[in-house]
Order: structure tokens, then C-alpha cells, then sequence
């Protein structure tokens, strides 16, 4: 199947969706917005308290992974700028907008004993609160792919069943703080996949190859 083919198929199954979807749904029960991901967009990459996430280090391996060494460092400055990228969705007239939460500025090290950092929680409750402002609906997805390094070194990250209860206070810690203002969102960005099963996604396991 061709991708012009694919993309066809695509907008006619969309369509039959929608066609068939309940009556009593309406335009203002629809969520149309966008999404982002922590690492993506918000630079601040050691700013504020925040602790390294695996991506963190991936991106500096003296150009064995990136070609240019290029990084995220500084990204789109949403941390800086989210009240300006609050309006330009405000702008698209979407009414919802997904975003991940980086579990490293919350919890620099990963856990609850290695303390909290109040000022990386502060920065999504005000995210939360300008979308609100906003009229636009926060989704927040906790976990996309930027785990802890502190994590990743001590029990190989998602690959020892020791990181479960350290997520699931991450996610208690999270739902504490915003889950009255955030009434949507996933726990994790395609848990599918599992990145060290791949050369392109970190912490890879198989023979690196260079973006």
C-alpha cells in the first residue's frame, strides 16, 4: 500500500468513526488539541533543581550517538515560556492539550527518599492553572521516555521489577498535586515499546548507531 493509499484509508475509516459515533455527542464534548513531550520542549535541563534524565546523558556521548551534538537543552524554553505557548493553543482554538510531566524535575533522583523538588512540581501546577485560564483542557501523560539516570544506573531502569514502586510513588506524588485540575491523561507514553530493545530510543542496548 502506497502512503498516499495509507493516508486515504486513514481519513476513511476517521470519517466512518465518526459518522457512527453516538448522537447525543456533541462539539463541545470533542477534544481537539495537541500534544508535547517534556524533554521536547521545555529546555531547563538543569535548571531549578532538576535532576539528569537518561536522555540527558544519552545526547552527551562525544558525538557516538548524536552526529552533531546537538541536544534539548535549551529546546523550545517552554519552561520559560509556557504562559506564551498557552496562548499560541489558546490561538488554534483547540480545547485540550496533552503534555508530559518529566519525572526527573519532580524527583530529581527518581525517588521520594532522594527528596522532592517543589519548584519542578510548581512549574506544572502552573501550567495547569494557565491552561485552565485558558478554557483548554490538561492532559498530562507521566511518563515520556525521559526516566531518571539515577533510576537507569541503579536497577536498569524499566528492565528490574524494583522500579515499579518508585513510579507508582511518582504517580501518587503527581494525582496528590494536580489530579484535581488534570481530569485526563495516560500513565505512559506508548508503554509498548521498550527503548533499549532498539538503537535510536535510549538507554539502547543494541549496537548504537549515530542520529
Amino acid at each position: 500500500m502506497t502512503s498516499r493509499m495509507a493516508f486515504v484509508a486513514a481519513i476513511a475509516v476517521t470519517l466512518m468513526l465518526i459518522s457512527s459515533a453516538p448522537a447525543q455527542c456533541t462539539a463541545e464534548e470533542f477534544l481537539w488539541g495537541t500534544a508535547t513531550s517534556a524533554y521536547q520542549i521545555e529546555g531547563a535541563w538543569d535548571v531549578d533543581g532538576k535532576g539528569m534524565s537518561i536522555w540527558d546523558e544519552f545526547v552527551r556521548r562525544n558525538g557516538t550517538t548524536i552526529k552533531d551534538n546537538s541536544t534539548a537543552d535549551i529546546a523550545c524554553r517552554s519552561y520559560e515560556k509556557y504562559k506564551e505557548d498557552v496562548q499560541l493553543l489558546k490561538q488554534l482554538g483547540v480545547n485540550s492539550y496533552r503534555f508530559s510531566i518529566s519525572w526527573p524535575r519532580v524527583l530529581p533522583n527518581g525517588t521520594l527518599a532522594g527528596g522532592i523538588n517543589e519548584k519542578g512540581i510548581q512549574y506544572y501546577v502552573n501550567l495547569v492553572d494557565e491552561l485552565l485560564a485558558n478554557g483548554i483542557q490538561p492532559l498530562a501523560t507521566l511518563y515520556h521516555w525521559d526516566l531518571p539516570l539515577t533510576l537507569q544506573n541503579e536497577f536498569e531502569g524499566w528492565e528490574s521489577e524494583q522500579i515499579i514502586p518508585h513510579f507508582v510513588d511518582y504517580a501518587e506524588l503527581m494525582f496528590e498535586r494536580l489530579g484535581d485540575k488534570s481530569s485526563g491523561g495516560s500513565h505512559s507514553m506508548s508503554p509498548g515499546y521498550l527503548p533499549c530493545l532498539v538503537t535510536v530510543w535510549v538507554p539502547t542496548r543494541l549496537e548504537q548507531k549515530t542520529l
